[in-house]
Formats: C-alpha cells, sequence, structure tokens
C-alpha cells in the first residue's frame, strides 16, 4: 500500500520487492529488474517501464501493462502481450 507515485526508480534493483497494492502511477521504472516482484492491484497508470525486466513479475495482468508506458525491450512475462500503444510511443 506504498505510494510511490512519480518516483524515480530508475535502474532500480527490486527482486522480489512486495509492492501489492502499490501507487506506482508516472514513477520511472526504466531499467528496472523487479525480477520475482509482487505487483498484485499496483496502479501501473503513466508508469515508465521502458527496458524494465517484468519476465518473473508476479501479480501482473494485462491491464496494469495497457496503462503503462514501455518499448520494445521491455521483457514481458509469459501470457501477456505488449500494448499497441508501446510500438506507437517508441516511433515518437
Amino acid at each position: 500500500d506504498v505510494d510511490l507515485s512519480g518516483a524515480n526508480l530508475s535502474g532500480a534493483n527490486l527482486p522480489g520487492a512486495r509492492l501489492f497494492n502499490a501507487n506506482l502511477s508516472g514513477a520511472n521504472l526504466s531499467g528496472a529488474n523487479l525480477s520475482g516482484a509482487k505487483l498484485f492491484n499496483a496502479n501501473l497508470s503513466g508508469a515508465n517501464l521502458y527496458s524494465a525486466d517484468l519476465s518473473d513479475v508476479r501479480g501482473l495482468d494485462q491491464q496494469q501493462l495497457d496503462r503503462a508506458k514501455g518499448d520494445q525491450f521491455t521483457r514481458l512475462p509469459d501470457g501477456l502481450t505488449r500494448p499497441p500503444h508501446w510500438e506507437e510511443e517508441g516511433e515518437e
């Protein structure tokens, strides 16, 4: 239940972080290592996930990803897909 909205966590090493119900809206998580992190019900609206490693994140769903920003280098867990607007953002 932590409020990290707008926080600069670029390149942070957060393996196994317990971010249940965390407000990460607008946070900069670019290049962050979130291996094994738990993001159940986390608010990722507008969060920057460019080049972040989300491949082993728990509790992440498609709706959370759809509200975030990412790029072709963002590593996703199996079963989730890169939102179409991520490709558009990367072309700007």
